[in-house]
């Protein structure tokens, strides 16, 4: 708030609490504004503005606003009706009137001319702080909104990374399903010099054998084109991938009139096909 051309002092009988800066030590009232003021012998005290101009005219005060509290104007009139018995108003709300309807009309009847000149002041000064609150407003905004775009941008990196870890993870499938083969078709390869040795199987290993035989029939036969359904070995070598992660004949899918998967029907391009021969 803006320091008034004069300082008009309050009676202490309206103060319900000086607070550190409230009370000059001079007139003993309260004081809109008061200084602290180095005095000889006595440390410091606080002053209000009237006091420091008529004792100590050299001094170069700054002033500071009274943390004190008021109570209602009304307060002491006679008509009980008038009281509303508020006792916590600040410096400007005991100005402004703010507490109740009567203390409005004392405002406006009493000290009209100095009172109409600190209520301009504390318009003026609520002004301001309107602004800077509507300003912070508006910087908040903006940060929220460029919050927004960092998110959908966050977003957005999170759906494309989610993409490529799901073609990843279909990559590693395929791979896996063909190592798997591969590996099958090694150890038949690595112990065929066993098919016609004297070797009798143990309980239960002719089960485990027959079980082993007919997972590796199921990997053939998801080992085998869709469309002329032959398997894929040293006589029909044209597997390929799609990105769906089904196999056919690269002869095959490049006579298909519509590039889709025989298996799911998804779309595809040639280009995107992988040879696996």
């Amino acid at each position: 708030m803006k320091e008034p051309v004069k300082s008009m002092n309050i009676h202490s009988r309206y103060v319900t609490d000086f607070g550190t800066r409230g009370k000059c030590f001079g007139c003993t009232h309260a004081s809109g504004f008061t200084a602290e003021i180095k005095t000889t012998g006595k440390g410091s005290e606080r002053y209000c503005k009237f006091c420091v101009t008529q004792k100590f005219p050299e001094a170069k005060a700054k002033y500071e606003k009274t943390d004190a509290k008021f109570s209602c104007p009304a307060c002491l009139s006679k008509n009980e009706s008038l009281r509303c018995n508020t006792k916590e108003l600040t410096y400007d709300e005991y100005y402004v009137g703010s507490c109740c309807k009567n203390a409005g009309l004392w405002t406006y009847k009493t000290g009209k001319l100095f009172r109409q000149m600190t209520v301009q002041h504390i318009y003026e000064d609520a002004r301001k702080d309107e602004d800077s609150a509507e300003t912070a407003v508006e910087n908040a905004d903006a940060k929220v909104v460029e919050a927004k775009k960092v998110l959908e941008n966050c977003e957005k990196t999170a759906c494309e990374a989610a993409h490529v870890l799901d073609e990843k993870k279909k990559w590693r499938k395929t791979v896996q399903k063909r190592a798997l083969f591969l590996a099958n078709e090694a150890m038949k390869e690595d112990n065929s010099d066993l098919e016609d040795s004297d070797y009798e199987p143990e309980d239960g290993e002719s089960e485990a054998a027959e079980e082993a035989d007919e997972e590796h029939e199921f990997l053939l036969e998801k080992m085998s084109c869709k469309v002329c359904m032959e398997k894929f070995d040293d006589e029909h070598p044209e597997a390929t991938i799609i990105p769906c992660g089904h196999k056919s004949c690269f002869h095959c899918l490049s006579s298909l009139p519509n590039k889709a998967c025989p298996t799911c029907r998804a779309e595809f391009t040639m280009e995107n096909v992988y040879k696996l021969y």
